[in-house]
């Protein structure tokens, strides 16, 4: 399928400027995450993959070990 250009370059900056704004909520979120303590969640391949506070990144869910602490 061809994709024909736009005439109008104002579609063109819309949309980087939604992508802009979407990046930055995006950044923010994670360093939220990272500041609370909670894990990030994100797919490589595929496989969804877990960024742990720390940095580490598993495919192991950390979420069942937050259950268990909080019933304690």
């Amino acid at each position: 399928m061809k994709v024909s250009k736009l005439k109008d370059i104002t579609v063109y900056q819309q949309m980087m400027e939604l992508i802009r704004i979407g990046n930055k909520g995006r950044e923010q979120t994670l360093a939220k995450n990272k500041r609370l303590g909670f894990p990030n969640e994100f797919s490589i391949n595929g496989t969804l993959c877990f960024q742990l506070p720390d940095g580490t990144i598993t495919t192991r869910s950390p979420f069942k070990k937050l259950k268990s602490k909080k019933k304690n």
